[in-house]
């Protein structure tokens, strides 16, 4: 199962790296990233996109 993206999210708001990569690897933020650059977002919608997270790592 994947880690709950608004945990990950607070993880990152809280400078918590090491927690965030005991649940994520380098290779899932990555790929995470990658598809959130890659969708077209509509504005203020961003936060609604699984990989939201990922972007503002």
């Amino acid at each position: 199962m994947a880690p709950d993206p608004e945990r990950l999210q607070q993880l990152l708001d809280d400078f918590r790296i090491d927690e965030l990569l005991s649940l994520v690897t380098l290779e899932e933020i990555a790929d995470a990233w990658c598809r959130y650059q890659m969708d077209p977002h509509v504005d203020g919608v961003e936060d609604e996109d699984p990989d939201w997270w990922a972007s503002s790592s």
